[in-house]
């Protein structure tokens, strides 16, 4: 989360993040443990990242575990109950996202990731069901267009339009990397 507020959020703007936490794999050992960090893993991003996460797609849980996580999901709110969702088929996730946004075990057309920083991210169409593939035009190392007071983000300035303080600021770099770009 720290790296994605840092480098991929943009200063007044409302943005959110979607967490895919696949459960596959776990031993019936690890089931005890997997609740409570599960449990650890949302308490962070609520208390930690308030408004930052606008939905968590839980995957491939386990019978024993997803029949606790109805359970849990009456405690919730119905605002909170809203922003969870325990996937039973991955091949739903394709009303959800672009084809080659989803890795292909999670129903998309997306090889495996083997990195994970920088974050890869494939660029858009980003259309819910778009097999598409990635803009084959889309403009590489964008983010280095942009300085470091852009990414931070700055207090809003009453004194300053609403234009003024929306205003994005370039480093040097982004001329040559926004060359042929621009209209």
């Amino acid at each position: 989360m720290e790296y994605m507020m840092q480098y991929m959020l943009l200063p007044g703007r409302v943005e959110g993040g979607i967490m895919l936490v696949d459960m596959s794999g776990l031993t019936s050992s690890q089931l005890s443990g997997s609740f409570g960090a599960l449990t650890s893993i949302i308490s962070v991003l609520a208390n930690h990242y308030a408004n930052r996460i606008f939905k968590f797609y839980t995957l491939n849980l386990p019978m024993a575990l997803s029949m606790t996580a109805q359970l849990g999901l009456r405690l919730l709110s119905e605002r909170q109950r809203q922003k969870i969702e325990i996937v039973k088929d991955v091949r739903d996730l394709r009303q959800e996202f672009a084809l080659h946004q989803l890795e292909e075990d999670f129903g998309g057309s997306r090889p495996k990731a083997e990195q994970f920083f920088p974050y890869p991210l494939p660029a858009g169409p980003f259309t819910a069901g778009s097999s598409e593939g990635a803009r084959p035009d889309a403009i590489p190392a964008v983010h280095l267009a942009l300085t470091a007071e852009c990414l931070q983000g700055r207090p809003w300035d009453p004194a300053l339009s609403w234009e003024e303080n929306r205003r994005l600021k370039f480093t040097p770099a982004a001329a040559d990397i926004l060359k042929g770009h621009l209209a």
